[in-house]
């Protein structure tokens, strides 16, 4: 398995509502990965105020920036 797997599989639980895989993107140590994973949970509506918080204070700045712009679009 490599990065690139782990991505799709990030991004395609987003579209089809599988928030186990999400949760576990949240959690991989790759950033993109994280991402995806936070960009999948936000799609499905899932994310949590600690989920956000998680990614606001993440020590990626692409986990940071993505988070911005979620938490841009919560009302």
């Amino acid at each position: 398995m490599n990065a690139r797997d782990d991505w799709r599989r990030a991004v395609i639980a987003g579209h089809r509502a599988d928030e186990p895989s999400a949760r576990t993107a949240i959690a991989d140590p790759d950033p993109t990965t994280r991402e995806f994973g936070f960009a999948a949970l936000h799609r499905m509506q899932r994310l949590t105020e600690r989920d956000l918080a998680n990614a606001i204070t993440d020590d990626a700045p692409a986990v940071r920036r993505r988070a911005a712009l979620i938490a841009a679009h919560i009302p």
